[in-house]
């Protein structure tokens, strides 16, 4: 079974649109998608990456490291393990992509920015 680290890089993380958008990639390729957030440890308990309400658990945010792996319906009785690593590599570039958000061509960049400068674009000049 193939499986690949990788770090949300869109802003809002694994929250409820982007947790859809990753269940629906995850359910449309027709295997066994599991998700777990990553730990010094090892990813926490894996979940069922083609369920929102389950990627919703792993309560990930901007900068997490997730695990996915892809596992197809005959992996280790002939299945076709290229099919499972093609999926997992179309589920690595959408996180690596942003989900479907907005990241702009910086995320470090822009986040520091905000921080630094208060509220200046909140009704200010």
């Amino acid at each position: 079974m193939p499986s690949q680290t990788v770090r949300l890089v869109n802003p809002t993380g694994l929250h409820a649109r982007p947790a859809k958008v990753f269940a629906e990639a995850a359910a449309r390729t027709g295997m066994t998608v599991k998700v777990g957030k990553a730990g010094p440890d090892g990813p926490t308990a894996m979940v069922n990456g083609r369920s929102v309400l389950s990627v919703l658990t792993l309560d990930c945010h901007h900068g997490d490291e997730v695990t996915i792996s892809v596992e197809s319906p005959g992996d280790g009785a002939g299945g076709d393990a290229g099919d499972a690593a093609a999926a997992l590599a179309e589920l690595v570039a959408l996180v690596e992509t942003g989900i479907g958000e907005d990241i702009g061509e910086d995320i470090g960049e822009d986040i520091g920015e905000d921080v630094g400068e208060g509220t200046a674009g909140a009704g200010g000049p």
